[in-house]
């Protein structure tokens, strides 16, 4: 999944309330972190095990990237059961084209 959100100038995107909103949000526990970034532009990277209603466990794979006042959202989301070399692969190759073209 992509998205992504314009913020008003003034404001201050933080990086640690974007990664608590989703965590809550997925009722998820954070297994990881760290900065990126893409282009120059900071960013964050996270990973977190959350469950659905039935118990099944999927990992989530999230990148923000705050560019030009905007913020992109990037996720990865599989099931924990294929969590192995191959996802990996599978989740850096879909991260790696991401790209933000100026107009």
């Amino acid at each position: 999944m992509i998205g992504y959100f314009d913020y008003v100038p003034g404001t201050i995107f933080s990086f640690d309330k974007a990664r608590d909103g989703m965590i809550n949000a997925v009722k998820g526990t954070l297994l990881g972190e760290s900065a990126i970034s893409l282009g120059g532009s900071p960013g964050r990277e996270l990973k977190a095990l959350t469950k659905d209603d039935e118990g099944t466990e999927y990992l989530l794979r999230a990148r923000f990237y705050d560019i030009d006042k905007r913020v992109y959202v990037l996720q990865f989301i599989f099931p924990k059961s294929l969590d192995g070399d191959a996802m990996s692969a599978e989740g850096s190759r879909y991260f790696g084209s991401f790209q933000v073209v100026k107009n």
